[in-house]
């Protein structure tokens, strides 16, 4: 059995435009099968729903998110070779052999995010004792806030959850598709995105012009529906608007899809019909 390359040699550093690409490429293979892309995030917005119970709901939503990501990946996967993805997509890597390892991964993600929050509390806690304090927040007085400790607080959260977003960018394809454990992926992903942290820049500025094009067109949706039909049609509009967001989290994973294929191009398998392996309806999975 051939040993595999040290991770440095793996990861490879792109141009800086690179990450402004992923995501207008990622929007590009939405566009050559919208109805399908829609679908597919209408399921994730049904099955995130599950957030609703209690706890567990919450838990085992976060539990399932590498995998549903990796399943939003498998659709980009399909549309970059000309095939329409399926709804089915979303689950594919929840009957494949990766699942294991995208469960733990999913279990590392639910215990950085509980990290993060305690951490992130406990600096409330000691930075800024009068939120601790207060019974209501409508009594918060802004400006009685010490400046430097909001800004310290600011930069404390943004570091944990940099570091989260960091973490996870490569790891769910490295996972997914080279069936790397995520003890390895974790690290290496943070690598990858530091050395490639001009792309990322790029890649997180795309996301925000995106994301003020969306926020805009729901403003307008519901401004719309309201002078229209008044609330008749608010339940209507809050899910069209839960799906334009899920929209938009599926179309970062293509921009992460296509960010794996570019910093570990030896990674990278073509997708072949032929020899993949078929799921439960005899359809590929790449």
């Amino acid at each position: 059995m051939q040993t595999p390359p040290p991770t440095e040699q793996l990861i490879n550093i792109v141009t800086a435009r690179s990450g402004w690409r992923w995501l207008m490429q990622a929007g590009d293979l939405i566009g050559r099968y919208p109805s399908a892309f829609v679908l597919l995030a209408l399921v994730w917005t049904l099955v995130a729903y599950v957030r609703l119970v209690p706890v567990l709901g919450l838990l085992a939503l976060v539990l399932l998110t590498p995998a549903l990501q990796a399943g939003a990946m498998v659709a980009f996967a399909r549309a970059a070779n000309r095939d329409r993805p399926q709804p089915g997509d979303l689950f594919a890597m929840l009957r494949g052999p990766q699942r294991p390892m995208l469960l733990q991964l999913g279990a590392l993600l639910l215990m950085w995010f509980v990290l993060a929050v305690i951490i992130i509390s406990m600096a409330v806690a000691i930075l800024l004792p009068e939120l601790v304090q207060l019974q209501n927040l409508q009594e918060l007085q802004v400006e009685d806030l010490p400046l430097g400790s909001v800004w310290v607080l600011l930069m404390i959260s943004v570091t944990v959850l940099a570091l989260l977003s960091l973490a996870f960018f490569t790891a769910v394809p490295r996972v997914a598709f080279d069936q790397q454990p995520p003890s390895r992926t974790l690290p290496e992903s943070i690598r990858a995105c530091l050395k490639n942290w001009r792309a990322l820049l790029w890649f997180g500025l795309a996301q925000l012009v995106v994301a003020t094009a969306a926020w805009f067109f729901i403003f307008l949706l519901a401004t719309v529906s309201t002078v229209i039909a008044g609330q008749a049609t608010a339940a209507v509009t809050t899910l069209i608007t839960n799906v334009v967001m899920m929209l938009l989290q599926v179309l970062v994973c293509g921009g992460q899809y296509l960010a794996w294929q570019e910093i570990f191009p030896r990674a990278v398998q073509p997708v072949d019909r032929e020899s993949a392996p078929p799921d439960d309806h005899g359809q590929f999975i790449a």
